[in-house]
């Protein structure tokens, strides 16, 4: 009886610690470090930032726009990326734009 109620303990305890090792280890992975969850600062969002050329297209009605954007990307890496492909996204922004008229663009639902 001795025996049953040691090995009984042994496994009660080994139970516990196991679940408070998955409780701990759950709550890690999720969090990720602090530096990771806070806002980039100012310097961080400019290297990260591409600008377009300025760009000239016609809207959809009698109107044209002239304009130019800033994209914010979320890596170096895909800053990197969106200078590769700056033709694609002057042609995406222009396609886009050409859909649009002046009200569709004045209005808050815009771009």
């Amino acid at each position: 009886m001795k025996k049953l109620v040691i090995t009984f303990s042994i496994i009660i305890g080994l139970l516990l610690v196991s679940i408070t090792a998955a409780f701990f280890l759950a709550g890690q992975t999720g969090s990720g470090s602090a530096a990771e969850n806070e806002d980039p600062g100012i310097d961080e969002v400019i290297d990260r930032s591409w600008d377009t050329e300025e760009l000239t297209t016609n809207l959809a009605g009698d109107h044209y726009v002239r304009a130019s954007f800033r994209i914010q990307a979320d890596s170096n890496d895909t800053t990197e990326e969106l200078e590769k492909r700056d033709f694609q996204i002057q042609n995406a922004i222009i396609y886009r734009l050409a859909e649009m008229d002046a009200d569709e663009l004045g209005s808050s639902d815009g771009l």
